[in-house]
């Protein structure tokens, strides 16, 4: 268990900082994003949704 204690928050700063490097070619590119209009008059901005992902990541 103890190596549980460090490796737990090293994967956790390692997901954030690979999130964070991914930023700004997801927000140039738009990747996986869905615009209006659309068949489903349905937006998706997973820029944002990546940023919410960061934060729900805060304890």
């Amino acid at each position: 268990y103890t190596f549980f204690i460090v490796l737990y928050p090293m994967g956790v700063a390692g997901e954030l900082l690979t999130i964070y490097a991914a930023l700004p070619y997801v927000q140039k590119t738009g990747l996986y994003s869905i615009t209006l209009p659309n068949k489903y008059n349905f937006s998706f901005d997973y820029y944002t949704f990546l940023i919410l992902i960061m934060i729900s990541y805060i304890p």
